[in-house]
């Protein structure tokens, strides 16, 4: 059985982001991997709470000088096939790259890098100086780049990124795909649901915006996430107001509170400004939601016009349309729900891991192969 370390900043508390949810799906699923002969183990350090006031560049600095002893010092006393660090942006994502060439240097394990993130430029932002230096240590120390959408895997490969050292992997569902009966709409009332950070970059407020111009559409609207923008509190509150018992406010959900909200809903409403590959249209395929969505980050490249009605960003009548649309074509309803179901096939836990394991897989044999070489030499 071959050994995965996986190397990421877990968050504290009761919010549990992107990155977080696959690597507990993950150790939920730990028979997959060892399915394939993969053992997976985390290393995750928590830093002092004594740094936490630092800017962010100085605090990812001492987390990353930390970090990378404490790891050095777990595998000199645990072995690993491979490291598999879990990365974003900016100073975490330098933290990262100079992580995984410590590892390759010093103990010779190779790594693997996962970029969470939907666009290059959000990577590089406050460190474009560094760009070109992190671009060949990339090349040199990091096995395989995996990237969450060939669109930025295509813009890592113009920087200078080995084609050959990178890979697409698209994010996982965790949801039972419901059955065809549960699929049908069950009233004349249309069923919406919305779930993310309460952000203006979210298109909340052009959601908002439509539905309160829909006086003539019978619909109810859950939403679920956190207030993360204060600029649009009173705005949103107004709306709120306005839109009354059409509407209900539900907070951050999780666990079967959330797959019952998408189990119930007949659409999901995804306008935002800008994402990576967002979790939630992927709980909405396995659901069998319709889906209503601006052509953000991996959303084009794993929907089409069978799946989903496209919007213009910052488009609150593109919205109303396509809402009003689904609202009046019951068919149309019914064939993007049916559509959906079927592609949620694609991107099931078990599928994910197979692709994963096989990207570990073509990894060490890579090693195995350079160490026989070696060794002839």
């Amino acid at each position: 059985m071959k050994r995965v370390l996986f190397c990421l900043k877990m968050p504290k508390g009761t919010y549990v982001g992107g990155v977080a949810t696959i690597i507990h799906h993950y150790f939920d699923n730990r028979d997959i991997f060892e399915k394939y002969e993969y053992g997976i183990e985390l290393f995750d350090y928590a830093m002092s709470d004594r740094f936490k006031k630092l800017p962010s560049r100085f605090r990812e600095l001492a987390y990353g000088i930390l970090q990378k002893r404490n790891l050095r010092r777990y595998l000199r006393q645990e072995s690993a096939d491979i490291v598999h660090i879990h990365t974003s942006r900016e100073w975490l994502f330098l933290k990262d790259v100079l992580l995984a060439k410590k590892i390759s240097q010093k103990h010779g394990v190779k790594t693997v890098l996962t970029v969470h993130v939907g666009d290059v430029n959000t990577v590089f932002r406050r460190i474009h100086w560094l760009q070109n230096f992190l671009i060949k240590a990339l090349n040199k120390h990091v096995e395989k780049t995996i990237f969450l959408s060939k669109a930025i895997q295509q813009q890592f490969i113009d920087l200078g990124v080995d084609k050959a050292k990178t890979e697409v992997l698209y994010n996982p569902h965790y949801m039972q795909p419901i059955s065809d009966q549960e699929m049908l709409p069950r009233s004349a009332k249309l069923h919406l649901l919305y779930v993310g950070a309460l952000h203006r970059e979210k298109g909340l407020m052009e959601l908002l915006r439509a539905l309160d111009e829909l006086p003539q559409v019978e619909f109810h609207l859950d939403i679920c996430g956190l207030h993360t923008d204060p600029s649009i509190m009173r705005e949103f509150e107004e709306y709120i107001e306005r839109l009354g018992d059409k509407v209900a406010v539900h907070g951050y959900v999780s666990g079967s509170t959330k797959t019952a909200f998408f189990e119930r809903a007949d659409v999901l409403l995804l306008p935002s400004y800008h994402e990576g590959m967002p979790l939630v249209v992927l709980e909405a395929l396995a659901s069998a939601c319709a889906i209503v969505s601006t052509k953000v980050g991996t959303t084009p490249e794993i929907l089409s016009d069978e799946n989903v009605l496209w919007v213009d960003i910052g488009s609150s009548d593109d919205i109303k349309i396509a809402v009003e649309t689904l609202y009046q074509n019951h068919d149309l309803l019914v064939d993007i729900k049916k559509n959906n179901l079927l592609l949620s096939q694609k991107y099931d836990i078990e599928t994910h891991i197979k692709n994963l394991c096989e990207i570990y897989e073509s990894v060490t044999n890579e090693h195995e192969e350079d160490n026989r070489t070696t060794g002839k030499n």
